[in-house]
């Protein structure tokens, strides 16, 4: 084989070779609670996967895709925004999230469902846990420590919005959603006072649910997080 042949070949093995992908990959999975008693599951899943997909193109690894009946699946290369897109998601339908840090392999273009790698190991261990013990959110990254930390904030942020009102859960929502509306805005949207956004912003433990929001964003992008560490 002449030169320029065998080296065709080599790249022609190297490309289909499985290419494995180190952090920042985070694999987020969904799990809609209830949803026996939901009528259309699949198609709706189907239409909440175009919407999110649409809007965090930019830093999905590979898009949101149904996996089972309930469930749906994707990968972030930028692994500190998987509690943003769950703010989202859960604002729409109450939901179980499960993240799970790690090595990711797959070959190009490859949908999330035929995937494999530790990210999805510990994504699955991490959506069975919040099931198990009432969570909404749970991750896990192989580092422990930050583990207990992320997932203690996501807890507390479960807590304050159990404890809002429908009111209080919109506005605080849409300012986390979308930090840059004027409160004008909002207030005009909803037919009320900008004073009454301000105080349902100040009761409704909007302050509290942001700073937990960075808070986590900022836990996640850390380079501690270990592909190979143990869980």
């Amino acid at each position: 084989m002449c030169p320029s042949n065998r080296a065709e070949g080599m790249e022609h093995r190297k490309t289909n070779k499985t290419n494995r992908q180190q952090p920042p990959n985070g694999v987020l999975t969904f799990d809609i609670m209830s949803s026996r008693e939901k009528r259309n599951i699949p198609s709706y899943i189907r239409n909440l996967t175009i919407t999110i997909n649409k809007k965090y193109q930019s830093i999905l690894f590979t898009p949101f895709v149904v996996t089972l009946g309930d469930e749906f699946q994707g990968v972030l290369s930028d692994r500190s925004q998987v509690f943003q897109i769950f703010l989202e998601v859960q604002k729409i339908i109450p939901i179980y999230a499960g993240v799970g840090m790690g090595e990711v392999e797959s070959l190009k273009e490859t949908p999330a469902p035929q995937m494999t790698g530790e990210a999805f190991v510990r994504s699955r261990k991490a959506l069975n846990q919040a099931k198990e013990m009432k969570r909404t959110f749970m991750v896990s990254t192989g580092v422990d420590y930050l583990d207990t930390s992320v997932n203690a904030l996501a807890f507390a942020a479960q807590f304050i919005r159990s404890k809002q009102s429908k009111r209080q859960m919109q506005v605080s929502d849409r300012f986390i959603l979308d930090p840059e509306m004027p409160q004008w805005q909002l207030a005009d949207e909803l037919k009320i006072s900008r004073p009454t956004v301000s105080k349902i912003l100040k009761y409704g433990g909007f302050d509290t649910l942001d700073e937990i929001r960075l808070a986590i964003q900022r836990i996640l992008s850390t380079s501690i997080i270990d592909p190979n560490g143990a869980d």
